[in-house]
């Protein structure tokens, strides 16, 4: 599993950490005062944006990330430091000096996720030499215990030419890779980097030539890599995918993108730095890597605003590849990414939505009835199916019995059910709620309980239906069953 490739090893993050914040709310009317909209705040949240971005990305791959910054002494800066410590981030490397304020993006989203407007709050000046120097000691004393290093460059004025070089000077001499997430045209601050990564434009940009077909970004890859001296360089291609080039081969490797529905590409090129440092420094192959990184970046372009991506989320989504092949043939699959259920159900307005959800670890004559039922309520059966390391949770280590794979090739079976989605959390409340169906369906057997996602769908007025069970039909009955019959 991809999962157990993953080692658990700290990377250093270096570059320019920014606080991402979104105001969500709704628009319904135009102000009487001028003609713009009156937008109606809702809700507030906020991520780590920029390079905050990739360290958080780095943790969720499993990683324990050293993070080192210079940022402002101000309640932005405050409030990225405690997104960073909460999610377990050493943040002894990062400054917070007054004379600096931290740059913040504030997103105002409203219906749909639909952007009106974004405010950016930030002072784009190098670091002082003072500042670059107390920033070089620390990294001196805890470069020994990395695994690699990264350097995220968005040309908010913390990685200067003397800082970058002077760091990859000193992971060379303990043979610590660097790679460098690159903005910057100034092509010697990158120079001996193991690995860096533009995107067209940037490639573009930094070596001088065309990158309108294949032959050209190859050119252009070989030219910049000779320039940089640099063993590798990831070129990302937006909807055409990735290009690896390689300067001791000078070979290039083109690599598809994910057929995803795209929702926002914000934050996608932190994903793919971060996969591929997370793949890199545990030992695998740097053409396997960034297949990795790939697949992680399309599953992050399904997501609204800066995100992470988990391991559970790529091997989730390598499962079902492996699904569909093993089990759909040429049939249409019932087997959904949330992104691509959403487009589905996008497409048929006029249809009626029913969402249950469960284990469905041993299928049952009570479950085939349950989804039946259910089905009856509407024209689209959506059946959320707890994953693997949620049933463990739930049920304890013993279980599931059948993994995911073999439950959701036995539930695509069923006529009844028309789409499978797999969810990781304890409850599908979120789910329930990105999905907004017309009727929530569960067992009679939650009559007077607390029913994730209810009150959600009751308030934006839908339905909650509890069904009839059939005596005696139970997954643990079964188990119980069974082991008796052996245990005699």
């Amino acid at each position: 599993m991809f999962k157990e490739l993953i080692k658990q090893n700290k990377i250093l993050v270096i570059g320019d950490f920014m606080l991402d914040s979104y105001w969500l709310g709704n628009v319904s009317r135009i102000s009487p005062e001028a003609p713009v909209a009156v937008f109606q705040k809702q809700a507030y949240r906020a991520v780590a944006g920029g390079a905050a971005n990739v360290a958080a990305n780095l943790m969720a791959a499993g990683k324990t990330v050293i993070a080192a910054a210079v940022i402002g002494n101000d309640k932005a800066g405050e409030e990225l430091k405690a997104l960073l410590n909460d999610m377990g981030c050493d943040c002894s490397l990062v400054q917070s000096v007054p004379e600096r304020r931290t740059t913040a993006k504030t997103r105002i989203l409203a219906q749909n996720n639909q952007q009106l407007l974004r405010i950016d709050e930030e002072d784009i000046k190098w670091l002082t030499e003072a500042e670059e120097e107390k920033v070089l000691n620390g990294i001196k004393q805890i470069i020994s215990s990395v695994s690699a290093v990264v350097l995220s460059d968005y040309m908010k004025g913390m990685l200067t030419k003397t800082l970058c070089q002077k760091t990859i000077n000193l992971a060379k001499e303990k043979d610590i890779p660097v790679f460098c997430d690159v903005k910057d045209t100034d092509t010697e601050k990158y120079v001996d980097a193991t690995l860096i990564k533009p995107n067209k434009k940037e490639l573009e940009l930094l070596s001088g030539m065309p990158t309108r077909t294949k032959d050209e970004i190859m050119m252009a890859c070989e030219k910049l890599c000779n320039w940089c001296r640099n063993k590798y360089l990831l070129v990302t291609l937006g909807a055409q995918g990735m290009a690896l080039y390689e300067r001791k081969s000078n070979s290039i490797e083109f690599i598809s993108s994910e057929p995803k529905e795209v929702f926002d590409v914000s934050g996608a090129g932190d994903t793919v730095i971060s996969y591929l440092v997370a793949c890199v420094s545990s030992g695998i192959d740097i053409h396997d890597s960034v297949r990795y990184a790939n697949k992680a970046a399309g599953i992050k372009v399904g997501k609204v605003g800066t995100a992470t991506v988990s391991l559970d989320e790529v091997e989730q989504d390598m499962r079902r590849d492996v699904i569909l092949k093993q089990t759909c043939g040429t049939q249409e699959t019932k087997i959904y990414t949330l992104s691509e259920l959403l487009k589905k159900l996008h497409d048929q307005p006029d249809k009626r939505v029913v969402f249950t959800n469960g284990c469905f670890d041993i299928l049952h004559s009570g479950h085939v009835m349950y989804l039946q039922k259910a089905a009856e309520y509407g024209d689209i059966l959506v059946v959320g199916v707890n994953s693997d390391n949620s049933i463990r949770r739930l049920k304890g280590p013993s279980r599931p019995v059948n993994s995911e794979e073999d439950r959701l090739a036995v539930l695509s079976g069923l006529q009844s059910v028309d789409c499978l989605i797999v969810f990781d959390d304890d409850t599908p409340e979120e789910l329930i709620q990105s999905i907004g169906p017309d009727v929530l369906v569960k067992g009679s057997d939650y009559e007077g309980k607390y029913i994730a996602g209810a009150d959600y769908v009751k308030k934006k007025g839908g339905q909650v239906v509890l069904i009839p069970m059939l005596e005696g039909r139970s997954t643990t009955k079964i188990i119980q069953r069974s082991k008796g019959r052996l245990d005699g």
